[in-house]
């Protein structure tokens, strides 16, 4: 697992509050199937590198990260949307190597899908992970 996403794995997989909204984990890209209850997904949509000379100085990331509730009701995905961003917003993250210089929220995103006629909700945001080194 690449740093940031390790970080961000403990960051919310280790918030009792956030487990209490979604009792259904945390998990990187998919959650296995048979997984049950609102659960946490997060995933890289895109990163940029920056350079001076000949060496990287700063990354932009950018991750999705939802919430995903099963059924009609979009709320218990909301309320664990919103805890999600109180974690990470202007918040620090511990990395292995080089360090964080800023995490914000660039969009919000919302969006229901239905599956074998099963409704599910999403919930969550697009945030750009500033790093160097």
């Amino acid at each position: 697992m690449k740093t940031i996403e390790a970080a961000l794995y403990s960051k919310l997989s280790g918030d009792a509050t956030l487990t209490s909204l979604a009792p259904g984990g945390v998990w990187r890209e998919v959650a296995p199937l048979g997984t049950t209850g609102v659960l946490v997904v997060f995933q890289q949509i895109t990163g940029l590198d920056a350079y001076t000379l000949a060496q990287r100085a700063t990354t932009t990331s950018t991750y999705l990260v939802k919430a995903i509730s099963p059924g009609e009701s979009a709320t218990p995905a909301w309320d664990a949307a919103t805890r999600i961003d109180a974690l990470l917003t202007d918040q620090p993250l511990s990395l292995a190597s080089g360090s964080v210089m800023s995490i914000r929220r660039e969009r919000v995103m919302t969006l229901t899908e239905t599956d074998g006629g099963e409704s599910y909700q999403h919930a969550g945001g697009y945030y750009i992970i500033w790093t160097q080194g």
